[in-house]
């Protein structure tokens, strides 16, 4: 089988190198996959650059996807060869034909759903526990978000419309709100120092309790000023590349938290027959159209460095995210 790899930190375009690997046969509790489609994350890019240090080399980015059962081992049950499965929980290595896994770590897909938007499955699951976990919302509620335009925002938009709740979506380009609003946003707003007049005057002075922040930096500051009095600020990226703060007299006037979001939290927090249940429902949700991204391109494993170029490199706005399909890409 054939695998991307890197041996040294660098730009990731340079670094990374088709490879040839022997292929696995699984062994007791093991199942191998053969690796459907991928979704390019940041995390990866960052990894090449050397952000995380020290590292094992060589090694092979990506930890999750989207796959098919090839072959399963002893003790295994509840699924069988030709299966869709989730890949989620590992360190690396899903930029690559075959991976072959522990079968604790595979999730059976039970609905139809396409796999390039199956490949997002993170960030759908991102978008139901935000909801879930941070504060108590109730129909009606309101919540404000900046990077709405990601496609975790928009899961965000459209899990909050299906929950039957509000949202407030900040992005940086007024190109991004026709779309959003289409997807059912209900207010879409260019985010600037005056945020928070603007978004009380689209609301209606409405009273936001939940703020989530992928920007970080002053940009979190500007979220957290939207907020009625205890409200709570969730970051959970850093696209400006810089640290999340509020204002202080946000702090200590107007009782605004800030803390930190990480869905691989949620995650631990409960038993894997709650995930499992949850990622059914979210699935199913996916399967009926309710979620739904953009796909920015399709790229084959061969295809590696132009796809992290389009990624990385490429600094016109693109919609959607880039998926790597390292079988060849499907027919869409």
């Amino acid at each position: 089988m054939k695998a991307a790899q890197y041996s040294r930190h660098g730009e990731p375009e340079d670094v990374l190198e088709i490879v040839d690997m022997p292929a696995e046969a699984p062994r007791d509790g093991e199942v191998v996959i053969d690796v459907e489609a991928v979704s390019f994350w940041p995390q990866d890019l960052y990894a090449m650059q050397g952000a995380k240090g020290d590292e094992v080399f060589p090694r092979i980015p990506g930890n999750k996807c989207v796959g098919i059962v090839r072959a399963i081992g002893r003790n295994v049950s509840g699924m069988r060869p030709g299966d869709r499965v989730n890949v989620g929980g590992l360190a690396a290595g899903t930029w690559r034909q075959q991976v072959c896994l522990g079968a604790e770590n595979l999730f059976p897909v039970r609905h139809g759903v396409d796999a390039a938007q199956y490949a997002l499955i993170a960030n759908m699951l991102t978008a139901y526990y935000a909801l879930v976990d941070l504060v108590a919302l109730k129909p009606g509620d309101w919540i404000i978000q900046n990077g709405a335009n990601s496609s975790c925002g928009q899961f965000i938009i459209q899990m909050a419309k299906h929950r039957g709740l509000h949202t407030v979506n900040v992005v940086r380009r007024e190109a991004a709100k026709p779309y959003l609003r289409g997807i059912g946003a209900d207010v879409v707003l260019v985010d600037g120092p005056d945020l928070a007049r603007d978004v009380a005057a689209a609301t209606g002075n409405a009273k936001i309790g939940l703020a989530i922040d992928m920007v970080a930096g002053s940009a979190t500051e500007r979220l957290g000023s939207c907020l009625a009095p205890g409200g709570t600020v969730a970051c959970y990226g850093h696209m400006s590349n810089e640290s999340a703060h509020v204002a202080v007299s946000d702090l200590l006037f107007r009782d605004i938290r800030l803390v930190g979001y990480f869905m691989g939290k949620s995650r631990r927090q409960r038993s894997i027959a709650e995930f499992a249940r949850v990622h059914d429902e979210v699935v199913g949700l996916a399967a009926d159209g309710v979620l739904f991204a953009q796909i920015a391109g399709n790229y084959s494993l061969d295809q590696v460095r132009e796809a992290v170029l389009h990624e990385w490199k490429d600094t016109a706005p693109r919609p959607g995210k880039i998926i790597l399909w390292p079988n060849g890409v499907r027919a869409l």
